[in-house]
């Protein structure tokens, strides 16, 4: 017989809640289980505490835990710095209810600023998880920090040494320098110029020159002709002697006389020569010379005359080189027999020879005019100055002067002439110690309108008085005799 396919499930449902009836009959069923359970499970992360967080040192850090549920717990606490878990402070803690633990866990400590987190892992069916953890911030400082007293440039900005509480430093921008920045500080823009600042290179005398970016740089300053030495251009060495010789006795007629010029040095030299021969005046001597003379040479000046006269004499050179200017001299006699007996002794120390020339004034005014007194001597000497003659009246002289050995001076004196006059006339100038010297020369006076020919006759007579010099030379040559000037120079 074949059942239709519904009662047939019929069937098969029936027998399996038959099944279950029986097993559930079987099996043991405890009485609490037929009530609702009440167990409380809680744990909280009470407090956390750092102690000795100071710079470079172990801090305690402590998490205290309570158990607030109705059963005995356990857990994982962990500890961590900076999002960092310290592993070595990891552990299991076991709690009975209504209690608390306390667990500490050592940190070496960083300098800077850091967040300490302690976490005590959640139960499963935790009432309340968000009390499992808690944090704090811990400030360990190993340098105070602020700016240090270090300044510096970065391109246009002055900046500032920046020093951290954990001793981290960095450049910090402090201010922009409008023109420039330079060893830590703003400067504004250079003007170009030369420094004082000096040093050699080679001949080369070098100056610092400030640029306009104010940057220094050593430029050549001057070429130095005679070398470079201790920052400066050195000076010609300019070593000119001049020995005259002349004999100390002479008869009239030709004397041999000679003046020797040396450079003892190692720069070559120009030596401009004027020769005088001297009596009770002074003339100028054609053997005057301006020579070249290249390092330790020598060179020979003839100055051989011809004596008509006797009397005592006196040779003079005056030499210039090198801007300098020196005198020497060699004093003889001439005389016309060949007895010493009739030998006139040198010339002493201490005579003056005064050079004049011809001099010019304008009536109602003051001129100054200028004269030059040689001491031929071997000392300084003190001497007296006076005026003698027509125009003695209007000038004015120094009463008294010293003259160095071999020095020639120039002196002024002040011409003051009246209203109206006019013409030619004669003074002396006297210079006296124990020897005296007296010079003759004229004054001429024109009015204050024709003041302004005196230089165009000065050019005439200067020309006249050449070509005269000339002809005489001239004649004297025919002669075969040796020029010779006698008067005032």
């Amino acid at each position: 017989m074949f059942l239709s396919f519904s009662v047939y499930c019929r069937i098969v449902v029936a027998n399996k809640l038959y099944v279950l009836l029986i097993v559930s009959l079987l099996v043991p069923i405890p009485v609490s289980a037929c009530f609702l359970s009440t167990t409380q499970r809680d744990l909280k992360l009470a407090e956390l505490t750092i102690s000795n967080a100071d710079c470079n040192s172990t801090a305690a850090v402590t998490a205290v835990v309570t158990n607030g549920g109705t059963k005995r717990e356990a857990s994982v606490l962990r500890f961590f710095v900076d999002k960092s878990e310290i592993w070595l402070c990891t552990r299991v803690i076991t709690l009975e209810p209504n209690s608390s633990i306390s667990t500490s866990c050592n940190w070496q400590t960083v300098a800077g600023v850091h967040r300490i987190k302690a976490v005590v892992e959640p139960l499963v069916g935790e009432s309340n998880t968000e009390d499992n953890e808690k944090s704090l911030q811990v400030d360990v400082f190993c340098c105070s920090e602020g700016g240090l007293d270090e300044y510096g440039c970065f391109y246009n900005w002055r900046q500032q040494k920046y020093q951290y509480a954990d001793c981290r430093v960095e450049w910090r921008n402090v201010e922009h320098c409008s023109e420039a920045c330079s060893n830590g500080e703003c400067i504004p823009r250079c003007s170009p110029t030369y420094l004082d600042e000096y040093r050699c290179s080679g001949s080369w005398l070098q100056r610092k020159y400030q640029n306009s970016d104010c940057s220094v740089e050593w430029v050549n300053y001057v070429f130095c002709q005679y070398g470079c030495s201790d920052n400066r251009c050195q000076e010609m060495s300019c070593p000119i002697d001049a020995v005259l010789q002349a004999p100390s006795h002479a008869l009239t007629g030709t004397v041999d006389m000679y003046v020797e010029l040396t450079n003892s040095g190692s720069q070559p030299a120009d030596v401009k020569a004027d020769v005088y021969l001297c009596s009770n005046f002074c003339w100028w001597m054609p053997c005057s010379s301006t020579v070249h003379l290249e390092p330790n040479s020598s060179s020979e000046l003839d100055c051989s005359h011809f004596f008509h006269d006797p009397g005592n004499y006196q040779l003079i050179v005056e030499y210039e080189a090198c801007s300098s200017m020196r005198t020497s001299s060699s004093t003889f006699s001439v005389s016309n027999v060949k007895s010493d007996l009739y030998l006139s002794p040198p010339v002493e120390v201490a005579e003056p020879l005064i050079f004049l020339k011809p001099y010019y004034a304008v009536s109602c005014n003051t001129s100054t005019i200028t004269f030059e007194v040689l001491n031929t001597g071997d000392k300084s000497s003190n001497f007296s100055i006076s005026v003698e003659g027509e125009a003695a009246g209007w000038i004015s002289v120094t009463p008294s002067v010293t003259i160095d050995k071999h020095e020639k001076k120039a002196f002024a004196a002040n011409v003051t002439v009246p209203c109206g006059v006019e013409g030619i006339y004669e003074f002396s100038l006297k210079v006296k110690n124990s020897k005296e010297a007296l010079s003759t020369s004229f004054l001429k006076v024109v009015s204050e309108g024709q003041s302004m020919l005196i230089p165009l006759k000065l050019i005439i007579i200067l020309m006249l008085t050449s070509i005269l010099i000339a002809l005489a030379v001239k004649k004297l040559n025919t002669r075969g005799e040796p020029e010779y000037f006698k008067g005032d120079c």
